[in-house]
């Protein structure tokens, strides 16, 4: 009788180990954890001619602080891209890097995790936004489900120097992921009497420098600022989605 149950009890533990093998869920691409779940991008510079300057007064706030900044000009183009043959979640999620002139803001520790382990870093001064945008071409559509980010200046950290493979909608790329460099934080934002809120406040990006490749895209784009047209200069930033454990 012992026998019986003893084997009755290993079947019925295989039976839940299949069960739950068969059900489990593979992570997303570029997700760490559960709330993690944004894309990697790669960072374009925009040519100098097209670098436009905006001029506008907007009112920030994020995780750290509450700002009033003014935007300076459109700078960056973040293109989701597929790192490592990872996959892209949404490829219409880009985002446009505005240069922003902010309050002076104190050195802080970071410690935050992505797949390329866990860092330690200091970040100081408000530099940029990320924008959600619409990059204008047939199948396109708005990111709406993206936040606004707050991209801080890493003043201190260690590189890691990772080969990655990088396929976008533009090109593909071998290339190495160096030192981390900005800090990108979810941020809500008020301009022109409307409010845009943080959609997620778990979402982060830590961005490494690439070796730079010169690169000439042109399409036209769409955000809160209006209507532009992007054309590329080089590509020279790797966007990471990472976790943020602490910051002091």
């Amino acid at each position: 009788m012992r026998t019986h149950i003893k084997a009755l009890s290993c079947f019925l533990a295989l039976v839940v180990s299949c069960f739950v093998t068969v059900n489990a869920q593979a992570p997303n691409p570029g997700q760490i954890g559960p709330a993690v779940n944004l894309d990697h991008y790669k960072v374009y510079r925009i040519s100098a001619d097209f670098q436009i300057p905006i001029g506008a007064l907007i009112n920030t706030h994020d995780q750290l602080g509450s700002y009033d900044v003014i935007v300076r000009d459109y700078f960056r183009h973040l293109n989701p891209v597929d790192k490592n043959h990872e996959g892209i979640l949404d490829k219409n999620a880009h985002l446009s890097w505005y240069r922003v002139d902010a309050p002076q803001q104190p050195v802080r520790s970071v410690v935050a995790e992505d797949q390329f382990g866990m860092h330690e870093f200091r970040i100081q001064d408000l530099v940029g936004i990320l924008v959600p945008t619409e990059k204008i071409e047939p199948g396109s559509s708005f990111p709406e489900k993206l936040s606004h980010y707050n991209v801080y200046r890493i003043v201190q950290s260690n590189p890691i120097y990772a080969p990655v493979w990088l396929v976008d909608q533009f090109i593909e790329e071998e290339n190495v992921a160096q030192t981390p460099v900005f800090f990108a934080v979810p941020a809500g934002k008020v301009h022109n009497n409307a409010y845009f809120p943080i959609l997620n406040d778990a979402d982060h990006l830590i961005f490494y420098r690439l070796n730079p490749i010169p690169y000439n895209f042109n399409r036209p784009t769409k955000d809160q600022f209006g209507l532009k047209k992007m054309l590329t200069s080089f590509s020279e930033l790797l966007g990471v989605p990472c976790l943020k454990h602490m910051v002091q």
